[in-house]
């Protein structure tokens, strides 16, 4: 009876200690004997093998999402009804997913837009499909889903926009640029058909000439803009070498500009620091400002002030070109510096422009990491300006 009651006692006393441990999760074993002192020992040894495995999951699992957070695209996992199990934030924001908020969710529930149910519903998905973002109605997604396990599939999420509006340019240059070099082959075309009959060649070849050689000026001014254009967007090796004076160059252009303005009965002043040399292209810091001050001249109406501004301050030069013209619409700024990009097509031919002095200064700018500002309001005038960094301004 006493040694029943010892050894319930024992038993009772043991487990209470290993029940006490369990639930304290200490790492000292509780000391014993015989059968519980080997119980303790191998239960302590799984779980310190267990708290290991744990840690290093844990961090496998840290280290994935981060990876996935540095994807250039969104990552959705989903199993065969459309169930979140697993989203990125770049997922999260090109779809409109709340994650973890909408674990184990239905997407379809979330969005419902038909062509994104409709490519779940099909279990098509050998080829990427199309469709604009449900959240970013501007955006364009590409989805291309794959399945990695019974019932398991991933979503990559692509944002195309970019691409997309880089072709759309690129057709609309190729449509602009054959327009362009139409217009003057077939005054060309139509000269050289006149000029088969001889008897008609003396009454009309003095206008002929003119127009000829206008057309062909053109042209010629077409095709060395797009060179230029081509120059700068494909070689990031211009020099940028050479010791400009502004104050000098804006002189000579004053010149030229002063006799344009004044067949325009505009008021052109011109307001330069002095002594202000940069570090860079002549040629192309030329083209620049030669574009910014003859825009404002040509394509305003007669008249008008044009300012020509070029400052100096602690943080670099700020050239500005403002005119109290006709304005322009807030809707074309954006694209203003795109090639062939007109507001008016029709009165920017009238005027020689081809649409690419715009895109010229642009990629120009670029090279001195720096960009065009514009800034206009109707019947109030516009205003183009850029900041060049003190690291290109050379010092007295």
């Amino acid at each position: 009876m006493c040694a029943s009651l010892a050894l319930n006692s024992w038993l009772l006393y043991n487990f209470f200690m290993f029940s006490g441990w369990l639930h304290k999760k200490t790492e000292n074993v509780p000391s014993s004997i015989g059968v519980w002192e080997k119980n303790f020992i191998l239960l302590h040894r799984k779980n310190v093998r267990n708290q290991k495995r744990k840690k290093e999951l844990t961090r496998l699992i840290r280290r994935f999402k981060s990876g996935s957070e540095s994807l250039p695209d969104g990552v959705l996992v989903f199993k065969q009804r459309g169930v979140i199990v697993w989203c990125n934030s770049l997922a999260e924001e090109l779809l409109g997913i709340r994650f973890p908020a909408d674990l184990g969710q239905n997407i379809k529930q979330i969005i419902r837009t038909p062509d994104f149910i409709n490519y779940l519903n099909s279990n098509n998905f050998d080829k990427p499909v199309e469709m604009p973002s449900p959240v970013l109605r501007t955006h364009i997604l590409e989805l291309r889903t794959m399945q990695y396990n019974e019932g398991e599939f991933l979503m990559i999420i692509r944002d195309t926009t970019q691409i997309k509006q880089l072709e759309d340019m690129k057709r609309t240059f190729f449509a602009d640029a054959s327009h362009e070099l139409r217009t003057p082959m077939t005054v060309l075309k139509g000269y050289l058909e006149v000029s088969k009959n001889p008897n008609e060649i003396g009454d009309m070849w003095q206008r002929a000439h003119k127009v000829m050689s206008e057309q062909l000026i053109r042209m010629e001014s077409l095709v060395e803009q797009l060179l230029t254009l081509s120059k700068l967007e494909s070689d990031n090796d211009i020099d940028l070498n050479d010791d400009i004076n502004l104050v000098t160059m804006l002189n000579q252009i004053e010149i030229e500009a002063m006799s344009l303005a004044k067949t325009k009965k505009q008021n052109l002043d011109f307001n330069v620091d002095k002594d202000i040399r940069v570090k860079g292209n002549e040629e192309q810091f030329r083209s620049v400002v030669t574009n910014l001050i003859f825009n404002a001249i040509k394509h305003n109406p007669n008249g008008i002030d044009v300012r020509v501004n070029l400052k100096k301050f602690n943080e670099g030069i700020m050239f500005e070109v403002v005119d109290t013209g006709r304005g322009i619409e807030q809707n074309h700024i954006e694209r203003l510096t795109e090639r062939f990009y007109r507001v008016d097509k029709a009165r920017s031919r009238a005027t020689g422009g081809s649409g690419l002095g715009l895109a010229i200064v642009k990629y120009s700018l670029n090279h001195y990491d720096t960009s065009l500002k514009i800034e206009s309001k109707i019947n109030e005038g516009s205003k183009f300006y850029f900041i060049i960094d003190a690291k290109f301004v050379l010092s007295q």
